[in-house]
């Protein structure tokens, strides 16, 4: 048998879900309003929210990339083959005894070298042992590089798109190239001048830490007039005197500084990645005083 629902039975059934219907409608409103004004006052909420398993997942999984190459956003220090041939042609154009590179002194028997502190002289005089490869002779007999080739040069050594013409720049020992053109150019060619004083400079190591690439060596200097070894090019600071007239190979000084490495000077040349995933040079340390 049915049971009759009472009209007053009704009415209290809609007036609770009136009731009801407008709570939930206020609670909504506040919530919009809530986060409106998150939203506009810029309220930071993660504080307040854990996310601590996202977070972990994430650190692990997130990577620095540069150019398709991966980078570790917590590097460790990780050992290069010296014999690597980028290794090798970084070294070669920086290394301290080269003897034809930055003459006014501002580059060599320094304790550190920042290139953004270097004269842009001293900057084309390192690039130079690059765009050096690249001179051609004209039919009048003058030597020239292209502009471009200078460019390159000058590019992938301190970073891209930071070559400026210069009215001329070091080329060779002791000759400048005139600009003109398209070109870089001169008549005459700086004769040697002879030099009592040999360099030995040998890569000790060479790490890659995160976007970072750090070259190591040991030099040794012999002044064959003298009869001594130095540490410097100046020879201020001598290691020992060696007999008059001593000539010594690269197979004694490669032994040399293997045996005595941690009684000589030891440079540290820095190598930075760029974003298009390329080498630039900022600078060395002297260590081992």
């Amino acid at each position: 048998m049915k049971k009759r629902v009472k009209k007053s039975e009704i009415e209290i059934a809609k007036k609770s879900s009136r009731i009801m219907f407008l709570l939930s409608f206020i609670l909504l409103v506040f919530l919009f309003v809530g986060f409106g004004l998150i939203y506009v006052l810029e309220i930071d909420v993660s504080p307040y929210v854990s996310f601590s398993k996202e977070k972990s997942t994430s650190s692990k999984t997130q990577k620095i990339i540069k150019k398709g190459v991966i980078l570790d956003p917590t590097p460790i220090s990780v050992e290069v083959d010296i014999t690597d041939s980028n290794v090798q042609k970084y070294y070669n154009i920086v290394k301290v005894t080269n003897q034809d590179v930055c003459v006014e002194g501002t580059y060599r028997e320094k304790k550190h070298v920042d290139v953004k502190d270097l004269s842009e002289k001293c900057k084309f005089s390192l690039a130079s042992k690059i765009y050096e490869k690249n001179i051609e002779q004209g039919l009048d007999g003058r030597l020239f590089v292209s502009e471009e080739d200078v460019k390159s040069a000058y590019d992938g050594l301190f970073g891209h798109n930071t070559y400026e013409p210069q009215d001329s720049i070091p080329c060779l020992y002791n000759t400048s190239f005139i600009y003109h053109g398209d070109y870089y150019f001169t008549d005459k060619v700086a004769t040697e001048e002879g030099t009592s004083l040999q360099s030995f400079e040998k890569i000790l190591n060479a790490r890659r830490v995160g976007d970072q690439l750090d070259i190591t060596t040991a030099v040794v200097f012999y002044e064959r007039v003298i009869s001594i070894l130095c540490k410097d090019s100046r020879c201020e600071s001598t290691l020992e005197t060696v007999k008059q007239g001593t000539d010594y190979d690269d197979d004694y000084y490669n032994l040399y500084v293997d045996y005595h490495k941690d009684s000589l000077y030891q440079y540290t040349y820095h190598f930075e990645m760029d974003d298009a995933g390329f080498y630039r040079y900022i600078g060395y340390d002297r260590t081992n005083e």
